[in-house]
């Protein structure tokens, strides 16, 4: 799995629990969208998984269903972590990583 394919995969599951939570409590889009204070539409692309929200946007969806941020991330446990080692390329797995630095190249994670 690449790094691009896992994101899809996390932000999809985020959406289906934003829209599961929601579903639950009753809220319309828009009732959650405005305690949120962002916009209707956004959140219908985040439920659907095709919008990229931030951490920021994610607490405020959170708080406004009245749960934990990590509630929004239950099911993306068993997602497989992918890591950029420099030259090396995409390696996937949930092994150990290491965090190596160099100045020509920036972070490379091994």
């Amino acid at each position: 799995m690449n790094t691009q394919n896992g994101t899809k995969i996390v932000r999809g599951i985020v959406g289906q629990n934003i829209y599961a939570l929601r579903s639950d409590k009753g809220y319309s889009q828009l009732q959650l969208a405005d305690t949120a204070g962002i916009n209707r539409t956004y959140l219908s692309d985040i439920e659907t998984g095709k919008g990229n929200a931030t951490i920021d946007v994610l607490t405020k969806i959170a708080n406004g269903l009245d749960v934990p941020i990590t509630r929004l991330f239950r099911g993306a446990e068993s997602v497989t972590p992918c890591y950029l080692t420099g030259d090396e390329g995409i390696t996937s797995g949930a092994g150990s990583v290491s965090l190596n630095y160099s100045a020509e190249h920036g972070p490379a994670r091994k």
